[in-house]
């Protein structure tokens, strides 16, 4: 079976982490919550993952799975991902 894991997005910056005041209620005292907001400027998102499968499979002949971080992606971006691998 081979797998593409994909760090995604390609770049993380520190502004797009901001301070939350969520908690959870089973965590000590002391732990802080953040939210992400990713960057808008994704439009080709879709294109670069068809990209790197079109490479992985030149290397090692078919791809079985593709594996993005948690919440990597917004739904849109999800759609049009999905559409380019299938």
């Amino acid at each position: 079976m081979n797998v593409l894991v994909v760090p995604w997005p390609l770049e993380v910056t520190p502004r797009q982490f901001r301070p939350t005041d969520s908690a959870l209620h089973n965590m000590p005292d002391g732990f802080g919550f953040f939210s992400y907001e990713p960057s808008r400027n994704r439009a080709q998102s879709a294109g670069r993952l068809g990209a790197l499968i079109d490479r992985a499979k030149a290397l090692v002949g078919e791809v079985h799975a593709v594996v993005l971080p948690e919440l990597a992606v917004t739904e849109v971006e999800y759609q049009r991902m999905r559409r380019e691998v299938l």
